[in-house]
């Protein structure tokens, strides 16, 4: 369906239409762990939106390239990417978007093994979702905020951050949502190994 959107936007001169085509093929191809091919479609829409002036959805591109990269575990790259993408969401004032990159580069943060810095990330992440009142969003940086604290060793803020990351899920109704159900899973072993400790 996706080709046959990008052969019509072709043949009809619809640049718009023709990178939103490459950018649902990306998602395709991202989504089946054909890594190469997405980059390729995300570079295409990238050059498409640029060439328009489309800044909003260069911003789109850049942050899905950073997808790709860090699913590939190239850091740099996907580091790169995400502040491109939070540049333009941040000049253009879109604090959704920004939220999103601080979250996708606190994870870069993480990965490295860069607590501070991605603790850092993730409040920044979560204000902007507090002020926006984004409830699964707030609980997605809560349960980040959890598992940097876990690495550390603070067990009890760990545990703090995924309640209260699991309580935004409840107030959502959205308690078998895939997010609700890593926490209570993150929640459930921290029981288990108190317990374990205990006997």
């Amino acid at each position: 369906m996706h080709r046959k959107a990008l052969e019509l936007n072709e043949a009809l001169g619809r640049k718009q239409g023709l990178a939103a085509a490459y950018g649902n093929l990306g998602l395709v191809y991202q989504t089946r762990g054909e890594l190469d091919k997405a980059e390729e479609m995300y570079w295409k829409v990238l050059e498409i939106d640029e060439a328009l002036g489309h800044k909003e959805y260069m911003a789109k591109a850049y942050g899905n390239l950073g997808n790709v990269y860090l699913t590939r575990g190239e850091l740099d790259k996907a580091e790169k990417m995400y502040r491109k993408s939070l540049d333009i969401s941040e000049a253009l004032g879109m604090k959704e978007a920004s939220a999103m990159q601080y979250g996708n580069l606190g994870l870069v943060y993480k990965t490295r093994g860069e607590l501070d810095k991605a603790e850092e990330l993730y409040r920044k992440a979560l204000k902007l979702n507090e002020a926006l009142g984004h409830k699964e969003y707030m609980a997605v940086s809560y349960a980040n905020l959890g598992i940097v604290y876990g690495i550390r060793g603070d067990l009890n803020k760990a545990e703090e951050l995924w309640k209260k990351s699991l309580g935004l899920y409840q107030e959502m109704g959205a308690g078998q949502h895939y997010g609700a159900k890593i926490v209570q899973q993150a929640l459930d072993k921290l029981a288990q190994e108190r317990s374990a400790a205990a006997q």
